[in-house]
């Protein structure tokens, strides 16, 4: 193996890391905010009958972030939940 070809794997690795930490970052931010919100939602608008907290809710709103909170804001508002 050349060190040309050495430096260019390197190059390429290099350029995977840093697009994955770019990707994993926004997810860590919707997952952190999504979370933040089911939280605020359910001491504020939904303080009367909360949305319960179980492995599933927090689950959902891990993979999908705000728009998990809300989707379960809006199912627990329908009485689905």
């Amino acid at each position: 193996m050349s060190p040309l070809e050495i430096l260019v794997y390197f190059i390429i690795v290099l350029t995977v890391i840093v697009l994955l930490l770019k990707v994993m970052k926004k997810l860590i931010y919707n997952t952190v905010l999504g979370l933040l919100l089911l939280f605020i939602l359910n001491n504020t608008i939904f303080a009367n009958d909360p949305i319960p907290i179980k492995i599933w809710t927090i689950v959902i709103t891990a993979i999908f972030g705000i728009l998990g909170a809300v989707l379960l804001a809006i199912a627990n508002y329908l009485g689905f939940i």
